[in-house]
């Protein structure tokens, strides 16, 4: 089973033109998201698996899977690092 990743609770959302800020307050980090890491971040609404995000960026945005595969890992790896994201552990 993979890895789940969803929403910080604690992080506040907040748009600039056409972009998304965000900013978690208990490390004093901001992210400012492009249209597809935004998209992305609404996805994490619900615990999806990297592979599951890419499979929405090919159908939502023209990008062949193995791009959105390593974008989709990209973006997940640098909201986790900032803390913009959680983790949930596959279950046996």
């Amino acid at each position: 089973m993979e890895w789940r990743f969803h929403r910080n609770p604690g992080v506040e959302i907040g748009p600039l033109k056409s972009e998304t800020v965000l900013f978690n307050p208990n490390n004093n980090k901001f992210c400012v998201l492009n249209t597809s890491a935004a998209f992305l971040w609404g996805r994490l609404e619900r615990p999806s698996t990297v592979g599951e995000l890419a499979s929405e960026l090919c159908t939502s945005f023209e990008v062949a899977e193995d791009q959105a595969l390593r974008d989709a890992r990209e973006v997940v790896q640098q909201l986790l690092e900032a803390e913009f994201v959680q983790v949930q552990p596959p279950t046996s």
